[in-house]
């Protein structure tokens, strides 16, 4: 069956997870564009905008950008890019965003069709950020972000646990294996 209206699908998951490189096959194989919250921050500030610039000051000092920030930017991307859908990924990271998020959807007459948890065990993915050799991932530095992230989370999965809108896959295999357990929660919804 064809489905023609806007998919939005947040993915969580630890650090490690894969959720940049499912995002990028999801988004592939459904037609629609992928949020990562770096790589839009990077594009506005390349692109001089207000809230480019805004969102550059903060970074440039060490702050983090405010949710109500974040959330704009948001708003920008799904102006620009989001027509067909989107697949979050790294967004939301709090519960504020969560509530923007829905406030911006909710705008277009839009909601969330899915969150997708990618399950991990804290050691797997602790071994694979360090495997993956970015200067920031040494073993002190990823059980912070594991500790960050589980304090995060959980709330975000109570958030969306209540609205019905989780989906579980087991992230602990091979790339082409995870793509195809969350390939399979979308089957039939596009191309």
């Amino acid at each position: 069956m064809e489905h023609d209206a806007p998919i939005f699908v947040v993915l969580l998951g630890p650090p490690g997870a894969g959720k940049g490189t499912q995002a990028a096959h999801l988004c592939e194989r459904m037609g629609i564009s992928h949020l990562s919250t770096g790589e839009v921050f990077r594009h506005v500030i390349c692109e001089r905008t207000s809230v480019g610039l805004q969102v550059q000051s903060l970074v440039e000092s060490g702050q983090l950008v405010p949710d109500d920030l974040v959330v704009k930017v948001v708003e920008e991307f799904l102006d620009a890019a989001g027509a067909n859908g989107a697949c979050f990924d790294g967004f939301p990271r709090t519960l504020e965003q969560a509530h923007g998020l829905d406030r911006v959807l909710a705008s277009r007459s839009e909601s969330l069709s899915a969150v997708v948890v990618l399950q991990l065990d804290d050691e797997k993915a602790v071994q694979r950020m360090v495997a993956r050799g970015r200067i920031d991932d040494n073993k002190s530095t990823t059980q912070h972000r594991l500790k960050l992230h589980h304090e995060t989370a959980g709330v975000l999965i109570e958030y969306y646990g209540d609205r019905d809108l989780l989906k579980y896959v087991d992230g602990d295999a091979d790339i082409a294996t995870v793509g195809q357990r969350v390939g399979r929660l979308f089957a039939g919804e596009r191309r």
